[in-house]
């Protein structure tokens, strides 16, 4: 997934949410949306007579400019629809955990990398232990550190895989989507004392995934102000096509009879 697929991911989620959760809010936005929308589509009419007065728009032209008032329309909707960005980034940051947990590709890779990672600390036996991606191989972690070597790397091949995977927000939060050593320690003992016996890789994508919602829950402002000055910027340089499609018409027009 690239930046602007998790953008406009994020904004498809602002958008449902925006059309369940407030449609009162909605149908507002899309009448001051269609307002704002006259007013451009009058704009781009009238934006070529600045430096040609016997210019007179066409019909294509006329279609240039009902495109400039349509993404007017919908930049007005997806401007109020982002409230709602703390919660599709929340449920972005859900649906990358189920994508991550069903992502072979990734659990034989990290697999291999922690396997490796353990037999080099030399504290485990991996004499009668099968090579990864042979049947019931598996990794030795008898002792505290292999046990952490493990989970540290499927924490970090987890937030690295975030990263790639969801860019936008991991832009937003700079890269703080990684565990904490300390914290996953924290946790690791606390599983061995209450739970089981085997750190499961699970276990530690999940704290990747609850320390990506601590950071979103502390930068939701810069989150919404930074989706907001994209979604400008996308408008802006959207709307320029139809503008200057218009103008240069206008500019040959009056080369033409000049």
């Amino acid at each position: 997934m690239n930046f602007f697929t998790d953008l406009f991911s994020i904004l498809g989620i602002c958008l449902g949410l925006f059309v369940a959760l407030d449609r009162q809010g909605f149908i507002l936005s899309v009448v001051v949306g269609i307002v704002l929308g006259g007013g451009c589509w009058a704009a781009c009419s009238y934006f070529s007579r600045l430096w040609n007065l016997r210019f007179r728009t066409s019909f294509i032209h006329h279609i240039l400019c009902f495109v400039a008032a349509l993404l007017t329309i919908a930049f007005s909707i997806l401007f109020a629809s982002l409230k709602y960005t703390k919660e599709a980034a929340y449920a972005s940051v859900m649906a990358w955990e189920v994508q991550i947990n069903s992502d072979p590709v990734w659990a034989n890779a990290t697999f291999a990398i922690a396997f490796d990672a353990v037999r080099k600390l030399g504290v485990e036996d991996f004499s009668n232990v099968p090579l990864p991606g042979m049947p019931n191989s598996h990794i030795p972690t008898n002792n505290n550190r292999s046990i952490l070597a493990a989970a540290s790397t499927y924490a970090v091949s987890g937030s690295k895989h975030f990263d790639k995977n969801r860019p936008f927000l991991s832009k937003i939060i700079k890269g703080k989507s990684e565990v904490p050593q300390q914290l996953l320690d924290a946790d690791i003992k606390n599983f061995f004392a209450t739970i089981g016996n085997s750190y499961p890789p699970p276990r530690a994508i999940s704290l990747v995934a609850s320390e990506t919602k601590r950071e979103l829950d502390t930068q939701v402002p810069r989150v919404v102000t930074y989706a907001r000055i994209v979604l400008v910027l996308i408008f802006l340089l959207a709307q320029a096509v139809p503008f200057g499609l218009v103008g240069y018409a206008a500019y040959k027009d009056l080369r033409v009879n000049t």
